[in-house]
């Protein structure tokens, strides 16, 4: 999750924890490093499920799906 932080920076927000503050273009420069780590938080999920579904509104929670 991002957050802004103002002044052209944000707070990055992985697995619910502060990831580090950094400026916007910082965070484009390490976004490989990031999916990574986003890709190994869904793993669990996606051993039981078919598919993870996760929308940006507010209040949305992960639908899962079984076939």
């Amino acid at each position: 999750m991002l957050k802004s932080h103002g002044n052209s920076s944000i707070q990055v927000i992985v697995n619910g924890q502060v990831y580090r503050n950094q400026s916007v273009a910082a965070y484009y420069d390490g976004i490989a490093n990031l999916k990574s780590q986003v890709r190994q938080s869904f793993s669990p999920w996606q051993q039981d499920y078919d598919r993870v579904i996760y929308g940006l509104l507010p209040n949305c929670k992960p639908s899962f799906y079984r076939n």
